[in-house]
Order: structure tokens, then sequence, then C-alpha cells
């Protein structure tokens, strides 16, 4: 999806000219490439990175849910559910990451994993 993204970018900042997209796309692939690769052998290296990363996805996450305009006159009733969101979605992020990483052990108690 980040190439999608990457190629859409670049066929909007390019205002149509094929020249540019061309440009920009020889450019920006291997900028891409070289920068995840990069970032996969840090991640490699620190695996905690991830649950933090998605610790501030659940975050943002949250906070868009609190600011959302449709639940204005729900949260403004109820102001001690805010703190609620927050800790709902880091505990389901946080917890899906755990039970990812332990679940095998959990779904065949006795067993040992193969």
């Amino acid at each position: 999806m980040m190439g999608l993204e990457n190629v859409l970018a670049v066929a909007g900042a390019a205002r149509g000219s094929v020249l540019l997209v061309v440009l920009g796309l020889l450019i920006s692939i291997p900028i891409m490439v070289a920068g995840s690769a990069m970032l996969l052998r840090f991640l490699e290296r620190l695996p905690q990175l991830i649950c933090i990363g998605g610790a501030v996805l659940a975050w943002t996450a949250a906070k868009m849910i609190v600011s959302e305009p449709l639940f204005a006159e729900a949260l403004a009733l109820w102001p001690g559910i805010v703190p609620l969101v927050y800790a709902g979605a880091l505990a389901g992020v946080l917890g899906l990451a755990w039970l990812t990483a332990h679940g095998g052990a959990l779904r065949r108690p006795g067993k040992e994993n193969a």
C-alpha cells in the first residue's frame, strides 16, 4: 500500500506531466525500498519498537475517536469515558500483540510448540 500511496503522491505532484511522474517514480521507489530495508534491520534489532509503534497508533486512533463530532454529545454526557477509550485502545492493541506472540502456547495447553 505504501507503493500505491507513493505513486498517487508523485502523480498528484506532477500535475499531469508524464516526464515528472516517471522521474519521480525513478527517484522515490529506490528511496522507499532502501528506507524500508533499513527500517526492517532496525526493527529486527529492537523488536520492542513494534509494540511502541502499535501503542502510538492506538493512541492516535483513540484521539480520533474522542474528537469525532458524532460522539461529542455522548462524551459530553459521560466525560469520564474518555480515559477509558484511550485505555481500551491501548489494551486492545497491546493485548492482541501479546496474544499473537504467545497465542500458540495458550491454544494448546500441555503441548510443546513445534
